[in-house]
C-alpha cells in the first residue's frame, strides 16, 4: 500500500520528466541515513531502515516518482519503520526484564563519539525525530508535519522544546542572566 503525502497538488505535472529511481536513491540515501542516525541514535539501524525505505520506493516507483516530494514520502516510510523498530526493541526489553536475571546484558546499540549525536540520543524519540527532519534533512515545518503526521503547531512547539533541551544537554551551565524574581526590600 502506497502512503501518499498530503500536498497541495498531490502529483507532479504529467509533462514533467520523471525522476530516475537509481539517481533518486543515490541522492536520497546519505541524507536519509544521516537523518535517521540522529533520530535513532544508531548508524547501523539507520542504514538498514534507509535501505528498506528506498526498496519500498523502488517497488512503487511508478507512483512515488509522480509525488510532489518523493523524498518526503521516503522519510515518512523510514520514520514509520524506525517507530516499529523501537516498539519491537521495547517489547524485547520488557520480555527480557521478565526473565530471571542471570547476567545483565548491555544494549549493543552502536554509538558515535560525535557530541551532537550523543546529545540527541538523550532526547525523547519524538524530539529527536523532529530535530532530525527539520535540521538534518532540512525539511520545512509543513513537510515535517506531513512526515510525522502531526499538526504544524505541534512540530513548532516540539522543535522549540527539543532545542531548549539540547542546549541544556550540550551546555549544562546555569544561565548567567539575572532572574526576574522579586527581591525583598
Amino acid at each position: 500500500m502506497l502512503v501518499e503525502m498530503d500536498v497541495a497538488a498531490g502529483e507532479a505535472d504529467e509533462e514533467q520528466q520523471p525522476l530516475d529511481v537509481d539517481e533518486f536513491c543515490r541522492r536520497a540515501h546519505p541524507r536519509l541515513v544521516r537523518t535517521l542516525t540522529a533520530a535513532t541514535g544508531d548508524v547501523s539501524l539507520a542504514d538498514e531502515i534507509t535501505q528498506e525505505a528506498l526498496a519500498r520506493a523502488w517497488e512503487r516507483w511508478d507512483r512515488v516518482c509522480r509525488l510532489d516530494q518523493p523524498e518526503a514520502w521516503c522519510y515518512r516510510v523510514a520514520m514509520n519503520l524506525a517507530r516499529s523498530q523501537f516498539r519491537r526493541r521495547a517489547a524485547a526489553r520488557r520480555a527480557h526484564d521478565r526473565m530471571p536475571a542471570a547476567s545483565t546484558a548491555v544494549d549493543g546499540a552502536a554509538s558515535t563519539d560525535d557530541e551532537l549525536m550523543t546529545a540527541l540520543r538523550r532526547l525523547p524519540e519524538l524530539q529527536r525525530s523532529v530535530l532530525a527532519l527539520r535540521f538534518l534533512a532540512d525539511l520545512s515545518v509543513e513537510s515535517t508535519a506531513d512526515v510525522l503526521r502531526m499538526p504544524i503547531g505541534t512540530v513548532k512547539s516540539t522543535t522549540s522544546r527539543a532545542l531548549a533541551e539540547l542546549r541544556l544537554i550540550l551546555d549544562p551551565r546555569p544561565d548567567p542572566r539575572p532572574t526576574t524574581e522579586a527581591h525583598d526590600a
